[in-house]
């Protein structure tokens, strides 16, 4: 877990599109951030990465932002999925932060909602939002 670099980016965004592709329920794809970490607008991407022969391989990223330590983001790579990488991300986040995290879910996204509360979050409230109904975690 490290924080992200500019280098980064072409491997978060494959791994962002690749993730969102999942979501059917959506009527219209999400778009990629335009902004993967900047200090003055508070918005701060971790990524994990992995050796790959001779370089390393980001293999997920979170990114939070604002002072009250929202996760815009929390995705890793399929074949990486339930291995420990979101934990990672998370606690790195968590400690960064010094205060719980709080992150939206699409009611919808079942598996998601399940790993989180395996990570430690707890649901605050379901709301509608778009179209959606979103359940706002927060970790405890």
């Amino acid at each position: 877990m490290r924080p992200y670099t500019e280098a980064d980016k072409a491997r978060c965004q494959a791994i962002f599109d690749d993730c969102v592709s999942e979501f059917t329920w959506l009527n219209t794809p999400k778009p990629a951030p335009r902004i993967w970490a900047d200090d003055r607008q508070k918005v701060t991407t971790w990524v994990a990465d992995v050796e790959a022969g001779d370089s390393d391989r980001v293999i997920g990223f979170l990114m939070m932002s604002g002072r009250n330590a929202y996760v815009n983001y929390l995705l890793v790579e399929r074949d990486w999925r339930l291995c420990g990488v979101g934990q990672g991300l998370v606690d790195v986040a968590r400690d960064a932060a010094g205060v719980p995290l709080s992150l939206d879910v699409d009611e919808e996204n079942t598996r998601a909602l399940s790993a989180y509360r395996a990570m430690g979050f707890a649901p605050l409230r379901t709301e509608r939002a778009e179209g959606r109904r979103l359940v706002r975690l927060e970790s405890i």
